[in-house]
């Protein structure tokens, strides 16, 4: 077909449609990094951290499933190009959500994107139509565009995307200067003491 020759043609050091194969190696890169980094956040809340773990893997998944198509690339390895972008796609909406909503809202994000996906590649292996696939990954993208505009975040929510619950409020400084105390940029009277509340 027509779409496989958009794979680079040249092989370097024996490796076929070199360009599209070893640049993969980034993507392989990347979900390792992100993996690691979400093992070592355990205070992020399990919804969040069990879809952004989801999400890391997606993408070094992408990098086995890419090289493999790249390697030959035809419609039978096309499906194992696809396939792990919707884990990490599923991974991205449902830590998304989980973070923006509520993480209720994430794992029905997360559930609700593998199981549309899943129904997307049967549709692009069995017809060759990738219109539910591509709807797909717009929608959502359009969708996370569009929470972010509105800014609907649920009281008591942290403002940062992987805030620490555990982390403390800023730490509040009382210093004796003058009989001048300095909270956080306020100064007021008070008396002789000095002591900083951490």
């Amino acid at each position: 077909e027509s779409y496989h020759q958009f794979a680079d043609q040249r092989t370097v050091f024996g490796v076929a449609h070199a360009a599209d194969v070893l640049t993969n190696l980034i993507f392989a890169a990347v979900g390792l990094c992100g993996l690691l980094r979400v093992a070592r956040r355990p205070a992020v809340d399990s919804v969040t951290r069990a879809a952004l773990g989801l999400f890391f893997a997606g993408v070094l998944s992408t990098a086995a499933g890419s090289a493999y198509y790249h390697l030959a690339p035809d419609s039978q390895t096309l499906l194992w190009d696809r396939a792990p972008m919707v884990l990490a796609f599923a991974g991205l909406l449902g830590a998304f959500c989980a973070q923006r909503v509520s993480p209720r809202a994430g794992v029905l994000a997360l559930a609700g994107t593998l199981a549309l996906g899943a129904a997307s590649l049967v549709q692009a292996a069995t017809t060759g139509s990738v219109t539910a696939y591509l709807v797909l990954q717009v929608g959502g993208l359009v969708g996370m565009v569009l929470m972010l505009v509105a800014g609907g975040r649920p009281a008591g929510r942290s403002a940062g995307p992987l805030r620490d619950p555990r982390q403390r409020a800023r730490p509040v400084r009382v210093e004796r200067l003058a009989g001048l105390v300095e909270v956080d940029g306020q100064r007021s009277v008070v008396g002789r003491d000095r002591r900083a509340l951490a």
